[in-house]
């Protein structure tokens, strides 16, 4: 004979009080940068496999379920996953892995549109040079180039509407000057800081 429940003596409740914990809950302290930096989860849970540590696909195309990845040019779980390392210790919302510092600031700049405004150093990195003067001539941005480690030398040329970028450079290349980074914020104004000779921390 299988046992029956009585729901009428389930569906008493006491009224006693419930009593407050002895040890009072505390906040967990953040994380400090070099535990976040060894701490690593993974984002994603469908790797079929659950390994320990995240393994560096080579391939160049996927197939299978989820269609999540077809082509390792536009993503793959390894790239997914150093996006999301990389997000979480700088606490920011997502990250980009892109092939180097040019293409980063290339992806930056796509930003900007036809009549914006650029705030530049006047001691940059050659390539960013190259790339101002492409996008100056062939996207139709006005690149104002301005010494940035004098914030008060940049707040002339911050225009109300059209000053879309201010574009740092620190310490810059090659004279190793060292950008102001108090430069003004505006609310439609992105600052960009590129530091290719020093890390963000």
């Amino acid at each position: 004979m299988a046992p029956t429940i009585d729901t009428k003596a389930t569906a008493v409740h006491h009224d006693l009080p419930t009593p407050d914990p002895e040890t009072p809950v505390k906040p967990r302290q953040p994380y400090k940068l070099s535990t976040l930096c060894v701490t690593v989860e993974n984002p994603s849970m469908k790797d079929q496999y659950g390994s320990s540590s995240v393994p560096i696909y080579q391939n160049a195309t996927f197939k299978g379920v989820g269609n999540e990845y077809d082509y390792s040019r536009s993503g793959n779980p390894t790239r997914s996953h150093l996006e999301h390392h990389i997000a979480k210790i700088s606490s920011a919302a997502r990250a980009f892995a892109v092939s180097s510092g040019m293409a980063a600031l290339d992806v930056i700049l796509r930003l900007l549109r036809p009549g914006d405004e650029i705030i530049a150093g006047d001691d940059l990195y050659g390539g960013t040079n190259r790339l101002l003067t492409f996008i100056r001539t062939h996207v139709g941005v006005t690149v104002y180039r301005v010494d940035t480690i004098n914030p008060n030398a940049v707040i002339p040329f911050i225009h109300p509407t059209k000053t879309a970028m201010v574009l740092l450079e620190s310490p810059t290349n090659t004279l190793l000057k060292i950008a102001d980074s108090s430069v003004k914020r505006s609310r439609n104004v992105h600052r960009m800081l590129s530091s290719l000779l020093i890390t963000p921390w």
